[in-house]
C-alpha cells in the first residue's frame, strides 16, 4: 500500500480532531511505532506490506475515537527516555520536563534523598534518579495501577528507587514517610469546571484521579503536601511543584503564609506560571 494514501487518510480521518500538522506528525509517529520506519526511512521508499498498512489503520481507528496517540503506541517520551504509558496513568507532558530540569540544575551529584508524590508513569522519580545514581528516590502515588507502571519504567531503566501506595490527603499516613532533601509534586490541579474547555483525548482516556480538584478548593492538594512537607523535609530542603497557571500567585502567598522562604514563582517555556520553589 502506498504510504501517501495512508498518511492522507490519517490526515482526513483525524481532522475533526487535529490540525493537519498534528495529524500528520500523529502518523510518523504510528509508522515509527508499528512499522519501524523512521521519517528518513520514509523518504526512501513509496510502499508498505499489507500486514504494517492494517495495523496502522488499526491504530487510526482507536486515534478516530480520540485515544491518545501515546496510549495507541504505549510510549511517551520524557527527558530523553521512553516511558511506557497506558490508562491507569497520565502522559507526561513537556511543561513537567521543566520542573526535572530545575532540580537537576540546582543540585548537583552529591547525595540527596527524594520524595516524589503522585508518581503516575514515573516520569519525574525515575528521571531524577536516571540522571542522579546516587540520590536516594522514593515516591508514593493513591493509585496502586499507577505503582505498577511506574515500577515497570523504573525497572526498565535499570534505576534503583522506592514506590509504595500512600494517600497524602490521608494524614494519618503521613507518619509512613521519612524525611528528605527535596519533595515534588506535580498533584491534580485542574479544576473541575475546566474540563469543558479540555480536549477529549484528555477527558475521555486519561484518569481523572490524577488531573482534577474542586473549583472550592484549588490549592487542596498544595495546601496538605506544603503541611506535611513542613516535617518531613530536612533542614534547608526544598519543596518544588508544578501548579495550574491561574494560581501562581496564591500558591506562593499560602507557601509564605505556612513559613517557608525564598519561595520562587516561576514560567515555563510558553511563559506561563507553571512551578513554585519553596525552602524550609
Amino acid at each position: 500500500m502506498l504510504i501517501k494514501h495512508i498518511k492522507d487518510l490519517y490526515v482526513s480521518s483525524l481532522s475533526t480532531l487535529y490540525d493537519e500538522r498534528e495529524a500528520v506528525s500523529i502518523f510518523y509517529i504510528c509508522m515509527e511505532d508499528i512499522c519501524g520506519f523512521n521519517r528518513s526511512r520514509i523518504a526512501t521508499i513509496d510502499s508498505i506490506d499489507e500486514l504494517c498498512a492494517q495495523k496502522l489503520i488499526d491504530a487510526l481507528h482507536s486515534l478516530q475515537r480520540a485515544e491518545p496517540v501515546q496510549y495507541v503506541t504505549g510510549k511517551a517520551y520524557f527527558y530523553g527516555r521512553i516511558f511506557a504509558v497506558d490508562k491507569r496513568v497520565l502522559i507526561p507532558r513537556g511543561e513537567t520536563e521543566e520542573i526535572v530540569d530545575w532540580i537537576l540544575t540546582d543540585y548537583d551529584v552529591q547525595k540527596k534523598s527524594v520524595l516524589d508524590i503522585g508518581v503516575g508513569s514515573g516520569a519525574i522519580c525515575v528521571s531524577l534518579a536516571a540522571e542522579r545514581k546516587n540520590w536516594q528516590v522514593e515516591g508514593i502515588d493513591i493509585s496502586t495501577d499507577a505503582l505498577c507502571v511506574a515500577t515497570g519504567n523504573a525497572v526498565a531503566m535499570g534505576v534503583d528507587i522506592n514506590l509504595f501506595h500512600c494517600d497524602v490527603l490521608d494524614r494519618d499516613k503521613w507518619n509512613r514517610l521519612g524525611r528528605y532533601d527535596i519533595i515534588v509534586s506535580n498533584p491534580p490541579y485542574v479544576l473541575d469546571s475546566e474540563r469543558r474547555d479540555m480536549h477529549s483525548n484528555v477527558t475521555k482516556y486519561e484518569p481523572h484521579i490524577a488531573l482534577y480538584v474542586p473549583d472550592a478548593d484549588p490549592l487542596l492538594y498544595y495546601r496538605e503536601i506544603a503541611q506535611m512537607a513542613l516535617s518531613h523535609l530536612n533542614a534547608g530542603g526544598a519543596l518544588y511543584f508544578e501548579i495550574n497557571q491561574a494560581y501562581g500567585r496564591e500558591t506562593v502567598d499560602m507557601l509564605r503564609d505556612m513559613g517557608y522562604g525564598n519561595v520562587e514563582l516561576k514560567r515555563d517555556i510558553n511563559g506561563k506560571d507553571r512551578m513554585v520553589k519553596a525552602v524550609i
